[in-house]
């Protein structure tokens, strides 16, 4: 008897987490309650950005992404958890977890996605050198250092 393989389920989103898809602007936030679909949301919006990568030659659809979160205890415990629950490995390929790396491959898609923790000013550096088709910041907003672009320290 054939077995058919499991393929990835669409998700619905709320209305608020739709509308923030259905952007193109360069730069968009979300923000909401616990369980409102946020992060649900942003996991599926960099798998759809990666499905409209212009095929290479060969066919495939390859991109890279960068899934950023302020320390890595949070991105193991909240961010991969949720992107697993949606992109398990069984199947769309295995999650590295000594580089908190996940090659997704669904179709003719290949996408690298890259977990990291911004936690201290210099980490910064470590994202600016990497060759990205996008990024985006998970989780309660903090801006690295505590700082955020126009603050002016008290004094």
């Amino acid at each position: 008897m054939a077995t058919t393989k499991p393929t990835l389920v669409r998700a619905v989103m709320p209305p608020t987490v739709s509308r923030f898809m259905r952007s193109n602007a360069p730069v968009r936030g979300i923000i909401g309650p616990v369980g409102s679909g946020k992060s649900t949301g942003c996991c599926w919006e960099v798998f759809r950005h990666a499905q409209e990568q212009t095929p290479g030659p060969d066919g495939k659809r390859r991109s890279r992404w960068a899934v950023i979160r302020n320390t890595y205890r949070e991105l193991a415990d909240t961010t991969v958890k949720t992107w697993l629950s949606w992109f398990p490995e069984s199947l769309v390929g295995q999650f590295n977890r000594a580089d908190m790396t996940h090659v997704v491959r669904a179709g003719d898609v290949e996408a690298e996605v890259l977990f990291r923790a911004l936690d201290r000013p210099q980490d910064i550096s470590k994202l600016l050198s990497l060759e990205l088709t996008g990024a985006g910041q998970a989780g309660r907003r903090r801006y690295v250092g505590g700082h955020h672009p126009g603050h002016q320290p008290a004094g």
